[in-house]
């Protein structure tokens, strides 16, 4: 197990415990999600040619983050290709 598959279930574990949702925008391209510190603010998780960003701080600053976790997890249970995460140097 990699130190990214680590990170991705903890991530994965902090979209559930603090209940991240992912709604749709565009079939398995593009999903938002609501901020659960600032209220009001909406992140955008857009999947590019490089694998999925998002708009939030926690993406910018680590490569990773919840809301990416919560459409992994979405994509787990719907049954499709989650794919991979862009790299920050992309």
């Amino acid at each position: 197990m990699t130190a990214m598959d680590i990170r991705m279930i903890e991530a994965r574990n902090r979209a559930r415990v603090r209940g991240v949702r992912v709604e749709k925008v565009e079939e398995n391209r593009e999903f938002k999600s609501r901020s659960t510190s600032r209220p009001g603010l909406v992140h955008r998780v857009t999947r590019t040619g490089d694998g999925w960003t998002c708009t939030c701080e926690g993406y910018t600053y680590t490569g990773l983050c919840q809301h990416i976790a919560g459409v992994a997890r979405r994509a787990r249970r719907e049954g499709w290709d989650f794919g991979r995460i862009a790299r920050l140097d992309s």
